[in-house]
């Protein structure tokens, strides 16, 4: 893990009802940035047999960076280069392989792998004598959970991953509102994409301690990631829904999970990853990205 301070400025303005703002001018600020470096992204299209193999590039990239341990576990697994090694992953810990949350049903199916399998996968290759990794829905504990507690405590488990050393894996989901199938006009939340990525860096603290950032930083931070559709370094930003909207989201799939209402989950502004979003959705059409599930060295609540 590499520690990068960040400076930028921020300007403090005094607001006075009927009167223009005062600003005492810039206020530098310096931000540490948790890293950790990745070499060569791995493109998921280096498997070719199939186009979801997000979650399996994913682990080929988080064990390659990771802890001692971990690397060793990469350097152990057949292949001399990417594309031999996505490959080897996929054989060894997800096809001919049970799905820990329906056994009647495979680990890889026609549209991936569901996040409490690919964690089941990391802790398989992993190995007991190296401890285990955690893998844990990122949703609101509660309607009474405020939300600079909620992101709060969800950047956490970003952070204590870093600090361990291992970049973590982030689960995106997509939901939006569309007509019933049943012709009545009525509107539903629907599923809309899933889909894997890499994360590499987060801020340090959360709450800046300068009361001019506090409310700027209480609600989101900003994450470095890797997509894996295509191997691109890019960002996101996951933060509180702000404008008091509720919307629904699964909580696990159709077979094991549930519907959750509010704001249950952080959602997740990340432009550049085109593969969680649906496609052919229309204009006036509401889609939420939300921060699903977590795949790292960190504490389950």
């Amino acid at each position: 893990m590499v520690t990068v301070p960040v400076k930028f400025f921020l300007t403090a303005c005094l607001l006075v009802p009927a009167l223009p703002a005062f600003c005492q001018g810039p206020v530098e600020r310096t931000e540490t940035i948790l890293t950790i470096p990745i070499g060569q992204p791995v493109d998921q299209k280096l498997y070719a047999d199939s186009q979801n193999a997000c979650a399996a590039a994913c682990l080929l990239m988080q064990f390659q960076n990771g802890t001692p341990a971990m690397q060793q576990r990469y350097a152990e697994l057949v292949g001399s280069d990417h594309e031999a090694k996505l490959r080897a992953v996929v054989d060894k810990f997800f096809k001919n392989k049970r799905s820990t949350v329906d056994p009647k049903s495979p680990r890889w199916g026609p549209h991936g792998v569901v996040p409490v399998d690919l964690a089941a996968a990391a802790n398989e290759w992993l190995g007991a004598p190296n401890g285990e990794l955690t893998g844990d829905w990122l949703d609101r504990r509660n309607e009474a959970e405020m939300g600079a507690e909620f992101a709060a405590r969800i950047h956490g488990k970003f952070r204590d991953s870093i600090r361990a050393g291992v970049p973590p894996i982030l689960s995106l989901r997509s939901f939006m509102v569309r007509e019933k199938d049943d012709e009545s006009g009525d509107l539903e939340w629907k599923i809309g994409n899933h889909h894997f990525v890499l994360v590499t860096e987060v801020p340090e603290i959360l709450v800046p301690k300068d009361k001019a950032a506090r409310v700027e930083g209480a609600f989101g931070f900003r994450a470095g990631v890797i997509d894996p559709n295509g191997g691109i370094r890019t960002e996101a930003h996951i933060f509180v829904e702000p404008n008091v909207q509720p919307f629904a989201a699964l909580k696990g799939n159709s077979k094991a999970g549930f519907w959750r209402s509010g704001r249950s989950f952080l959602l997740v502004s990340a432009p550049a990853v085109k593969a969680v979003r649906p496609v052919n959705s229309e204009w006036s059409e509401r889609i939420v990205v939300i921060a699903n599930y977590l795949i790292g060295d960190f504490n389950e609540d």
